[in-house]
């Protein structure tokens, strides 16, 4: 069985950037990608390429439908290293 530390945590930084790369890609901002998923503004968008936040399991399948590539393409995951203690329970 797999230790609970062991297990991938998304890194909201890292799938910020793939998110803004994929917009670049596509030629598209923040405005024209708010308007493709009916969003009311474009602050949430702003929150995911900013790192604030990460899309909910549905906006990331339409942003991957969206952008042409698959889920994992969009989501950044943490490394072991970065800023874990180890301790025992």
């Amino acid at each position: 069985m797999s230790n609970v530390h062991d297990l991938p945590e998304i890194d909201a930084k890292k799938t910020a950037k793939n998110i803004k790369r994929m917009m670049k890609k596509c030629r598209m901002d923040h405005f024209n990608l708010a308007l493709i998923l009916r969003l009311r503004s474009t602050s949430t968008i702003y929150s995911w390429t900013q790192g604030r936040c990460v899309p909910s399991a549905e906006s990331l399948l339409q942003l991957a439908n969206i952008f042409g590539c698959q889920i994992e393409d969009l989501i950044g995951v943490k490394d072991d290293s970065e800023g874990e203690e180890d301790y025992e329970l």
